[in-house]
């Protein structure tokens, strides 16, 4: 399975991890990481696993989501014929449990940090290789993966 990320999906990602570094702390910027990546992982290997977006459910294509942290979405759509998954955006809930970003509405902008970016990056790279190589490792191996 291939995991392919839109460029406004890293970038939201980023904003994302930047705002939480920033605001929270590294830590925890790197758990929701590690939280990312097992999310990554675990939709490697069922890709429908995740919710259908309510949102999104008019489009053409099917989007589902799984939670990052409590408020963060992880949209995606799994491209079955290419066996791709495309995360095509991430997703703030607002406290109001409205979201902060819908469709193809921009991002709101957040404070940056020249080092968490760079930070993020690294994270971001290290994520989607490490879900698509353990899923590509374990696949080679003979397990039972989907």
């Amino acid at each position: 399975m291939v995991v392919k990320w839109f460029a406004k999906a890293q970038e939201h990602w980023d904003e994302q991890l930047e705002y939480c570094a920033e605001t929270f702390g590294v830590r925890t910027a790197l758990d929701s990481v590690k939280i990312a990546e097992e999310k990554i992982e675990r939709i490697c290997k069922f890709p429908e696993s995740g919710t259908l977006e309510p949102l999104l459910k008019n489009e053409e294509l099917t989007y589902r989501y799984v939670h990052i942290q409590k408020r963060i979405k992880l949209i995606y759509r799994f491209d079955e014929q290419q066996q791709t998954i495309y995360i095509v955006d991430v997703w703030k809930h607002r406290d109001s449990g409205r979201l902060s970003r819908v469709g193809k509405a921009g991002a709101r902008k957040v404070g940056t940090a020249q080092s968490t970016i760079l930070l993020n990056r690294k994270v971001h790279a290290s994520v989607t290789d490490s879900a698509t190589e353990k899923y590509t490792a374990r696949k080679g191996k003979g397990e039972n993966v989907r």
